[in-house]
């Protein structure tokens, strides 16, 4: 959500600066960014955690999505970022059930 609502307007604005179009594909569903905690017993990560200042760039608050905090909808309260990024000229696609693939996954 942070870099969706935050990133991507900057981010579409350098690349006007430079004349480049992009193609930028966004979660629509809620953000889970905090049930990356999974991850802190595989090998390596923790190490991965302190070289990247995580806590710097996702912030807190979006660090506890899908764990402590709800996870807002993407799509929803980004929807506007996510119009400006097509009328500014650039293409888009949307993962409909948020960051992990299910391609192949029937019902």
């Amino acid at each position: 959500m942070r870099g969706t609502r935050e990133g991507v307007p900057t981010l579409v604005e350098l690349l006007r600066k430079h004349g480049v179009t992009a193609t930028f594909l966004f979660s629509l569903g809620p953000d889970h960014t905090g049930r990356a905690i999974k991850r802190v017993f595989r090998p390596g990560f923790v190490g991965k955690v302190r070289r990247t200042s995580v806590v710097k760039h996702y912030g807190v608050k979006t660090l506890l999505y899908g764990t402590l905090l709800p996870g807002p909808d993407i799509g929803r309260r980004a929807a506007d970022v996510m119009r400006g990024v097509r009328d500014a000229g650039h293409r888009d696609g949307r993962a409909l059930l948020g960051p992990h693939p299910v391609a192949g996954r029937r019902g």
